[in-house]
Formats: C-alpha cells, structure tokens, sequence
C-alpha cells in the first residue's frame, strides 16, 4: 500500500458496466516535481457489483479542489506481450478539513 497527499484537480464521470461496477479517474497534483514544479498522478477508483455505493459516497464527500491523502495500490498486468501498470486508489481521506464530514472518518 502507498500514500500520496495532493490536491483534487479532476474527477472523471462515473463508468458504470454490465457487471453492476463502477469506475471513475481522479487525477491528483502535488509539488513533488522537480524543483518543486506541479506533479500529476491519475488514480483509478473501481467499486464492484456488491458495493456500488461506495462511488456514491466518494463522489459526495470528495470534490475537485480537495487537499486529501491518497492510499492506493500500484497494479501491473500483461497484455500481448506488453506490460501495463495502473494506480489503483482504494481510500481517499481529506487533509485539514475543519468539519468532521469528508475527513478521515469518510465511510468508504
């Protein structure tokens, strides 16, 4: 497991599949660059035909422009003889929110 802290620049529309799973894109920068310049990094957010809801609630609690800490697995997997690696988040906690709601106590 690893853990990135940015700032919530884009979260794609919700992908929904015949198997009842959902999925959307949020992108997140941070200054970890060179000489501090702006990094991005796109994290898939994937919830299966049991838990639908959990898009839901992500997607109520967690809004573009949300400094949060990002607990994600990276996932390699190979395809014709090519390999190809995602991000793949699984927790999203704010980071310094004043009010309960949102921070690290978020239900999914």
């Amino acid at each position: 497991m690893y853990k990135l802290k940015g700032t919530i620049k884009t979260i794609t529309p919700v992908q929904e599949f015949a198997t009842g799973s959902k999925k959307a894109t949020i992108v997140v920068s941070n200054n970890d660059g060179y000489e501090g310049a702006e990094k991005l990094y796109a994290f898939a957010y994937f919830c299966g035909a049991k838990k639908p809801e959990r898009m839901d609630q992500m997607l109520k609690y967690n809004s573009v422009g949300d400094t949060v800490e990002v607990s994600f697995e990276v996932e390699s997997r190979e395809y014709n003889g090519k390999y190809y690696s995602d991000l793949s988040a699984f927790r999203l906690d704010k980071v310094g929110g004043s009010s309960g709601e949102g921070s690290s106590e978020t239900p999914f």
